[in-house]
């Protein structure tokens, strides 16, 4: 029985991979043609479809939340966990969108006065960050600046998602590490000059970066 499902779940996972592979192509011609207006709606559509055909992954949210704001109602904790994945849905377009518009980036951006980000010492540093806001924009925003940086992502379970998640991330200079064995490609980073950012509001194991 056992050996029945993990056969089940191995062809799920070949034919997942097959779909993603024929439509990222498709995908990424899209968005490339797409307003951020047009953006927007589409991810608001995407929200729509996650909440008819993936609700676990709203009500894993949820449960985070009610950890996270035990005063919030249930009604409050719902349309919270809605915006949260509108807003993820909206940087994971605004990301591939990159690819075809870095122009967009660049008018989003106001450069803040030198002194928030000199570094007196020469020496690069490790930055550490919450998910908070976009920080997908923050990463592709810093290197605009001059500042020589890297960041720790973890891959996806789809390869070809992740060589295209991480071509639009280091679009503009941003060097990114996988997350697997991450101390020494982080350590790498170092010693060339390069400063770290890392995300960390999250259980990661220690052989994932953490």
């Amino acid at each position: 029985m056992a050996a029945r499902r993990r056969r089940k779940r191995k062809i799920g996972g070949k034919v997942r991979d097959a779909l993603m592979n024929a439509a990222l192509p498709p995908l990424v011609w899209i968005v490339g043609c797409c307003s951020e207006r047009t953006l927007r709606r589409i991810a608001a559509f995407g929200v729509a479809l996650a909440r008819v055909f993936y609700p676990g992954g709203l009500r894993l949210i949820e449960a985070n939340l009610t950890v996270a704001f035990p005063e919030l109602t249930a009604q409050e904790r719902r349309r919270l966990a809605v915006d949260n994945l509108l807003h993820t849905f909206w940087m994971g377009l605004d990301v591939i969108s990159n690819l075809s518009h870095p122009e967009r980036l660049r008018s989003r951006i106001v450069a803040p006065d030198p002194k928030f980000y000199a570094n007196d010492s020469d020496k690069p540093f490790i930055l550490c960050l919450p998910h908070l806001g976009n920080w997908e924009l923050f990463g592709q925003a810093v290197p605009l600046f001059g500042i020589k940086a890297a960041a720790v992502a973890k891959a996806f379970s789809n390869r070809k998602l992740t060589e295209l998640m991480f071509k639009a991330r280091q679009i503009n200079g941003l060097e990114i590490i996988p997350h697997r064995g991450a101390a020494r490609g982080v350590l790498a980073a170092l010693r060339n000059g390069r400063n770290i950012g890392l995300l960390i509001d999250q259980n990661v194991n220690p052989s994932q970066g953490g």
